[in-house]
């Protein structure tokens, strides 16, 4: 089952055209949920308090908040917070209060944010300015000693096991994230293809390698008529901001397919359909090149990809197959111009997303175009398979980056046209 169609109404209502038949989805306007810093506790209860001064002397600080949403149970609840000029960072937890000791002398702010379970967090922090103060008087400090040592004994053991607790629910939300981004991840795999097609004369293979657990890269193969379509696409943004609209073009895409057409139709209609679908910040990078099994014709268009780069066995060079138009879903009334290529034994065609050409190293440089269109001539020259070749390309982009971990997608596709096998010479007898 696949999406078909997909329109917005002028009331915000989407509509999705599947082969069962009309669906619609009426998005709910998000509710961020609120959250209230009940009271601070430190010598003693300060219930709404916003500005509060402890003495050093006191050793213990905390919090007590709750948050409100409409559609998560108080239980259900995740609550993100930190203490400014304290924490490194964010943490999370599940309990409402946290707890802080031995702070030093000095002004803080401590911050809470709610999130709800469809992870939307409070529009703003609840906080509450925190000052602590050496004591007053060195008599008042030696006499308190006792008090604090009493409470720092009482408070101890509950502070540990506060801590354990926490450090478990912290496990049990992480791991509970875990999940959901491998299902997502898993999901948009299995837009891809399983296995390459099987093509006399023609080797085809692709791998897509996410930054994260999902991102916006995706490839496919259609067969039709003799003919082989080899379509890549890169949407704008990362992770699960380009996911999202990732999925919704593999059905858009696989249905545009079966309708057929030319190159240039194709690409046509795709557009018109984006346009009117996707977010106004959206677009989608997309590049197809259809070959004619039979005569080793080529037909290329593209939008906003890097340029495919075509290996020429006779010449023994790489040369960039260079066809530009805007990306898809920008302007309704873009046209798509179709590059067409003989392809020769031994030739190859090979796709490349940025995420191969801007990858960085630490001094900041990129991979770039010469790197990209060296590492392919080399293995080209050695005869590597498909898969072999793309598994240099890749490799030798880590080499490059190091330890930097990679800013973007990567993807690569790569055709190849199977030598022709030497003549055989008949002598007569």
């Amino acid at each position: 089952r696949y999406v078909r169609h997909v329109f917005e109404d002028r009331r915000g209502n989407l509509w999705f055209s599947t082969p069962s038949g009309l669906t619609r989805f009426r998005p709910p306007p998000p509710a961020p949920p609120s959250v209230s810093i009940d009271a601070v506790v430190a010598d003693r209860r300060y219930a709404g308090a916003a500005e509060l001064s402890v003495p050093s002397s006191i050793g213990l600080a905390a919090f007590e908040f709750h948050g409100m949403s409409f559609k998560t149970r108080p239980e259900a609840m995740v609550y993100r917070y930190r203490l400014k000029d304290y924490d490194e960072g964010w943490k999370n937890t599940r309990e409402h209060h946290v707890e802080y000791q031995d702070l030093p002398v000095g002004d803080y702010i401590f911050e809470v944010l709610a999130v709800d379970r469809d992870l939307v967090y409070s529009q703003t922090p609840a906080t509450v300015h925190l000052t602590i103060h050496p004591p007053y008087e060195r008599i008042v400090l030696i006499s308190g000693l006792g008090l604090a040592l009493l409470v720092a004994f009482v408070t101890t053991g509950y502070a540990v096991r506060k801590r354990h607790s926490q450090r478990l629910a912290e496990r049990a939300l992480m791991h509970e994230l875990e999940e959901e981004l491998q299902t997502a991840h898993d999901m948009q795999m299995g837009l891809m293809p399983s296995a390459p097609p099987r093509i006399e004369g023609f080797e085809i293979t692709g791998h897509c390698l996410p930054a994260n657990h999902v991102g916006g890269d995706f490839f496919q193969y259609f067969e039709q008529d003799g003919k082989l379509a080899v379509c890549m696409a890169d949407v704008t943004g990362h992770a699960m901001e380009a996911a999202v609209p990732v999925m919704m073009f593999s059905g858009i895409l696989k249905s545009q397919m079966e309708v057929g057409g030319s190159v240039e139709e194709i690409f046509g209609r795709l557009n018109r359909s984006l346009h009117g679908t996707l977010d106004k910040r959206t677009f989608i990078c997309f590049t197809m090149g259809e070959l004619d099994t039979a005569t080793r014709s080529f037909h290329l268009a593209n939008g906003g990809c890097p340029y495919p780069y075509h290996f020429r066995a006779v010449a023994r060079d790489v040369v960039e197959l260079q066809a530009d138009a805007y990306p898809l879903g920008v302007r309704p009334d873009t046209t798509y111009p179709v590059l067409e290529v003989e392809l020769g034994s031994g030739d190859r065609i090979v796709f490349c997303s940025d995420g191969i050409i801007e990858a960085e190293n630490a001094e900041g440089e990129i991979f770039g175009f010469e790197r990209t269109a060296d590492a392919i001539r080399q293995g080209c020259m050695e005869d590597l398979s498909a898969e072999a070749l793309i598994d240099r390309l890749i490799g030798a982009v880590k080499g490059f980056a190091g330890d930097v971990p990679p800013g973007d997608d990567m993807t690569v596709v790569v055709l190849k046209v199977e030598a022709d096998p030497p003549p055989i010479l008949w002598t007569p007898t």
